[in-house]
Order: structure tokens, then C-alpha cells, then sequence
């Protein structure tokens, strides 16, 4: 009985712990660009996946849509809104672990991981298109960035520094506006608890969804990197594995111990 007390004890010990990850989106993970309200755009928006608003009547387009899934012109099934907000909760509920460090002039920003999957907290702090915003994932290869912020304002897209790290393991948790203009390249997808403006020519590596309004204008692309992924990272599944295999082993000698 000891010894089953102490296998048990070992197993709990080792037990995987989960590091936040990128929430799912569920039904909402076939759309590029998702709003909860009005859907405005004009000049040219290129979208990888679905596009529009799970508000009827509320998508109005002057310019043109180019959609490699379904522009939903009227309303979009209400689960998307359902599932994405659902994730926005989740997402702005993990507690920043790192504070991203700011500095320079214009400021640019660093993101570092630690072991694992890491939640940073970023102060809008003016990044213009001198900025910088440098990602490492050396002390965990495949890691998530989860960067959460009140608001979101860019005048001019900094430069993304990604080195090996995948715009599909970024993802900005805006609780409030998003307001981006310029020409370049953005990467990582956007979840906004308010409104999503966005003007200029940039090309969004991942998507844009906005719990209320969507604003587009000038020629953007926007390409769903995220695709609702969510895989939790189990810090300490070898060990749990090493544990088990360990204490099939002792009762197996025990076994024939006793034999």
C-alpha cells in the first residue's frame, strides 16, 4: 500500500502544468477578418478565409472585397461571434507574466519567451514606422507570444524582427481600439474588445477580429495565420512520462522480489 501511496504521490508531483496558449476560435477560425457589428470598407481588402459581421444588415462595402472563403454580406453565423468572443474572455484573462521592455526613440519593443509559452503586458507607446518590435523564442523554439494591451494606436508599421518565430504564434490581446495606418508588414493576429480601424497598404500576417466595429480603407491584405489554434504546451509531460515508466519498473521488481 505504501508503495502505491508513493507512485501516486510521484505521478501528482510530476503532473503536466499547462502554460497559456493562443485560445481556439472555434467557428470563428474560418474568418480572416471578423466583426460583432458594423463591417465598412472601402478601396481593396484581400482576405485569406471568410470576412464579414454577425450583425444583419450592417456590412457595407464601396470598394472591393476579395475573399478566398465566403463574404458574408448580410450576417455571418451567429457561433462565429459567439466562439470568438469566448476567446477574447479567455485571452484577457491570462496574467502578463513579462512586461515588454520600451526604450529608444522612436521606442521600440522587445519580446523575449521564458520556458514556455509567455503572456507580456506592452504600453501603447506611440511605435511609429521607425519602431521595432523584436521577437525570441530561443528558450523555447515554437513558443507562443500572448501580448496584451488597453488600446493599440500605430501611425506608420514598425519593423517585426521575427527570426525563426511564425506570425501564427503571435497574438496582440487589445482589450480596447485598434487603430493602425501605413504601408508594411504586420505580423501576428489581433483580438479587439472594441473596434478594429485600419488604413493604408499593409499586409496582415494573421487575422483581424473585433468584438464591435470593422473599419477598412486604402489596400490591405489580411492572411489568417491563427486558424484557431490552441494546442496547450504540457511543460512536464516527459517527466509525468518518465515517472510512470519508473514506477511500472519498481513494481516489476518489487514483483519479483517477492517471488
Amino acid at each position: 500500500m505504501n508503495f502505491v501511496k508513493s507512485l501516486a504521490l510521484a505521478a501528482i508531483l510530476v503532473a503536466p502544468t499547462f502554460a497559456d496558449s493562443i485560445p481556439s476560435l472555434g467557428c470563428a477560425s474560418s474568418f480572416g477578418v471578423l466583426a460583432g457589428a458594423i463591417f465598412n470598407t472601402s478601396g481593396t481588402l484581400n482576405v485569406t478565409g471568410d470576412d464579414g459581421t454577425t450583425a444583419a444588415t450592417k456590412y457595407t462595402n464601396s470598394g472591393t472585397v476579395i475573399a478566398s472563403g465566403t463574404n458574408f454580406l448580410d450576417a455571418a453565423p451567429a457561433c462565429a461571434s459567439t466562439d470568438f468572443v469566448s476567446a477574447l474572455t479567455t485571452a484577457e484573462g491570462f496574467t502578463p507574466t513579462v512586461t515588454a521592455p520600451v526604450g529608444g526613440a522612436p521606442p521600440s519593443a522587445t519580446f523575449t519567451l521564458g520556458s514556455g509559452n509567455t503572456v507580456f503586458s506592452l504600453t501603447n507607446s506611440g511605435f511609429t514606422a521607425g519602431s521595432t518590435f523584436t521577437f525570441n523564442d530561443a528558450a523555447d523554439p515554437g513558443g507562443q507570444f500572448i501580448i496584451e494591451m488597453s488600446a493599440l494606436t500605430i501611425s506608420g508599421i514598425p519593423t517585426f524582427s521575427l527570426g525563426a518565430v511564425s506570425p501564427a504564434n503571435i497574438l496582440w490581446v487589445v482589450t480596447g481600439d485598434v487603430g493602425i495606418s501605413g504601408a508594411g508588414t504586420w505580423d501576428g493576429s489581433i483580438f479587439s474588445g472594441g473596434n478594429i480601424g485600419i488604413s493604408g497598404a499593409v499586409t496582415y500576417n494573421g487575422g483581424l477580429y473585433a468584438e464591435n466595429n470593422f473599419v477598412h480603407s486604402g489596400s490591405n491584405t489580411v492572411i489568417d495565420e491563427l486558424g484557431g489554434q490552441a494546442v496547450p504546451e504540457p511543460s512536464s509531460l516527459g517527466f509525468l512520462a518518465g515517472a510512470i515508466a519508473l514506477g511500472f519498473a519498481a513494481l516489476k521488481f518489487r514483483r519479483q522480489s517477492v517471488a
